[in-house]
């Protein structure tokens, strides 16, 4: 519409603009899990890992060079006690980024029992294969034992009067004996320590 105007004048301001210009660049960046909630009581993760591990990447040098790594999709584990893998997908939140075909990875979780240590006192100890004309005199001899294990597991374990014991087999007389401890325990448990491991009994 100005062309038929007889004087025309036209400028641009400003008159040169600065581009900056960069290569475009491909790399691999390694992949980081995004693992979200609890594992059921009593256990945990161990271990994880990401198959393939690295992602790769297309875009300009500077963005590339920026880009430390890319997450992958949430994994909820909340109540699981098993090891399991799963396909997730690979996150790219920078739309200057382009991702190569592969866009998704598996994730392999290891989810172990928890282990813990616990102490237990008591002066309970069972005399077994005592001869019927023996008795022991100081049976009230007081011990600390500790026990690991699974935590589900201690946590519900309970000294019996059948958890510490002393084999009076090889008594064949009245007199003093020092006599090792012997603790019982069901599977999943273990002794770590007994404090005394050997008791000094009165036989009469």
């Amino acid at each position: 519409r100005v062309s038929n105007i007889e004087k025309l004048e036209i400028s641009v301001d400003p008159d040169f603009i600065e581009l900056h210009l960069e290569p475009n660049v491909t790399t691999l960046v390694p992949l980081k899990s995004n693992i979200i909630g609890t594992c059921a009581n009593g256990y945990e993760i161990s271990s994880y890992e990401l198959s393939p591990d690295f992602a790769q990447i297309s875009g300009i040098k500077s963005i590339v060079e920026k880009t430390s790594y890319l997450e992958t999709s949430p994994v909820n584990v909340n109540g699981k006690s098993s090891d399991f893998t799963q396909k997730v997908n690979i996150i790219n939140k920078n739309s200057r980024l382009t991702l190569s075909d592969i866009k998704e990875t598996n994730l392999s979780v290891k989810i172990i029992p928890i282990k813990i240590t616990k102490q237990f006192e008591s002066s309970e100890i069972f005399y077994y294969s005592l001869k019927d004309i023996f008795s022991v005199e100081n049976s009230n001899i007081s011990y600390k034992i500790t026990l690991s294990g699974n935590k589900n597991e201690l946590e519900k374990f309970v000294l019996s009067p059948l958890t510490v014991q002393v084999d009076c087999s090889s008594i064949e007389s009245i007199g003093t004996y020092d006599l090792p401890l012997k603790v019982i325990v069901p599977d999943g448990i273990t002794v770590d320590k007994i404090e005394p491991e050997y008791v000094q009994i009165n036989v009469v």
